[in-house]
């Protein structure tokens, strides 16, 4: 089951999802965000495994935010898991990372990644950057059947 109002963030730093929690409740964005913190975990998420066998409490979503920088098998790997296993290959993918890489870069977007978003270290920025996230891909962005 697909869900419209599902945004899946994958992201280890418990402080760093406070802060995107904090900024869409603060943009008023309405979407449920479930956070996962390891590529593994965001896997069994996608495939329904596990504690995330019930589809109606944890329906595949409408976007993924995800950073690079995670524990296990890392955000690229997730992404192109994403692109070529998953069951929505077509769900919105946005890189949200502190690398200023230029590899990391070129191969999200190899990889299928929609958006890449460089996390700023100033709260009002990245507060700024996660309401523009919520206009751009969830209010203006029409979306494909998945």
């Amino acid at each position: 089951m697909y869900s419209s109002e599902r945004i899946l963030l994958i992201e280890d730093d418990s402080s760093e999802v406070a802060l995107i929690k904090d900024a869409l409740s603060d943009a008023r964005i309405v979407n449920h965000l479930y956070p996962v913190s390891s590529g593994e975990e965001a896997l069994e998420y996608f495939l329904g495994k596990g504690k995330y066998s019930d589809r109606v409490t944890y329906p595949l979503p409408c976007l993924v935010l995800l950073d690079l920088k995670i524990p296990g098998m890392g955000g690229l790997d997730v992404l192109g898991w994403i692109r070529k296993e998953s069951q929505v290959p077509k769900v919105p993918v946005v890189i949200l990372t502190h690398s200023t890489n230029q590899d990391d870069l070129a191969t999200a977007y190899e990889l299928g990644a929609n958006s890449y978003l460089v996390k700023p270290f100033d709260l009002q920025a990245f507060r700024k950057l996660v309401k523009g996230i919520n206009s751009y891909w969830i209010v203006l962005s029409e979306k494909p059947r998945l």
